[in-house]
């Protein structure tokens, strides 16, 4: 009897222990997911496009070629993944914008500080001639582009308005 009583205090204490410890590492938050990022120029035009395996996609078209920059961060410290990145002219003009996603399905959005829903498009065309920063906000089926360079360029080729941003580019004061 004494030995049966043994044996069920250690079964005891085996499944309280991987209890708390299951609880335990469920209680650690995982890191967000963050994008894979596609970034090139074409022609007079540059391209930023942000594309989550969980479903979420974002793509900027800029009329500026010099500079493009973007990164991410995120941790299991943090429930955000956080994305800025920047298109940076030789003469001064520039385009910040900001992201941030907690499951890689929605994400808030900005440009220059001004906020985007992207339920209401997530192709956006920058145009950054004139005084003041022009921001186009398109719906597109974003999900039929693939996340590389070839991709993005025939997505660009096969959509009117994309094709035109970037012929027009070509000719801006």
């Amino acid at each position: 009897m004494k030995v049966a009583i043994l044996g069920l205090r250690r079964v005891f204490w085996f499944w309280t222990i991987v209890a708390l410890l299951a609880g335990a590492s469920g209680c650690r938050q995982a890191t967000p997911p963050g994008a894979d990022m596609v970034s090139a120029k074409i022609g007079d035009t540059s391209y930023t496009f942000l594309h989550w395996k969980e479903g979420l996609r974002v793509m900027m078209w800029f009329d500026i070629a010099d500079e493009v920059s973007g990164e991410g961060s995120g941790s299991t410290s943090d429930p955000v993944h956080r994305m800025a990145g920047y298109a940076s002219a030789f003469d001064g003009r520039r385009v910040d914008w900001r992201l941030e996603t907690e499951d890689g399905r929605t994400a808030s959005f900005s440009i220059d500080g001004q906020p985007y829903a992207l339920s209401q498009g997530a192709l956006f065309l920058i145009t950054t001639w004139g005084e003041q920063t022009q921001v186009r906000q398109l719906s597109r089926d974003l999900s039929v582009i693939q996340p590389t360079n070839e991709g993005c360029e025939a997505f660009a080729e096969a959509d009117p308005d994309v094709s035109s941003f970037i012929r027009e580019a070509g000719g801006a004061p």
